[in-house]
């Protein structure tokens, strides 16, 4: 790829894997360093990894948030299974009570009942006699406040 003469161009170097390598600068009086290969472990050697504690300790609180939330969610939808069971019991309830009011209200002859209470010697609300009684409840007494105990125990101990 040839450079443009209209670009001007900052730095001579091609950044990347196509850039030319550059030998390293000999100065005299210095050996050169010649790059070694890199030693590969021995076949018994223990690697160690380091552990950030911080992030060992977030993914163990992360991990049993989430059982809680797992367990959370299936006691709720049991909770609501519960909560529709109980309301079509409810309906049903309210249905038989709203059937057994009218039954139980169609059973009943309200004339035969008032003449069965007249027959045991039962008188009608009109003509009962009405006393109104006026109860005064007597007051409280007031008790002293805190400032006047006070004053009354200092008293009562120079007295």
């Amino acid at each position: 790829m040839a450079r443009d003469p209209d670009i001007l161009y900052i730095n001579p170097y091609i950044s990347g894997s196509a850039a030319p390598k550059l030998a390293p600068r000999v100065v005299p009086g210095r050996p050169v360093a010649v790059p070694q290969p890199k030693a590969r472990p021995k076949a018994g050697a223990r690697k160690v990894r380091y552990v950030d504690p911080i992030a060992l300790c977030a993914t163990v609180v992360a991990a049993v948030m989430l059982v809680v939330m797992a367990v959370g969610m299936i006691r709720l939808g049991t909770v609501n299974a519960e909560a529709n069971r109980l309301e079509e019991h409810v309906a049903q309830l309210r249905e038989e009570n709203t059937q057994l009011h009218s039954e139980y209200k169609a059973g009943y002859d309200l004339a035969q009942i008032r003449d069965q209470a007249l027959d045991l010697g039962l008188v009608p609300e009109s003509q009962v006699e009405h006393v109104t009684i006026k109860v005064v409840p007597p007051q409280a007494v007031q008790e002293p406040s805190a400032w006047e105990s006070f004053w009354t125990s200092v008293a009562e101990m120079f007295a």
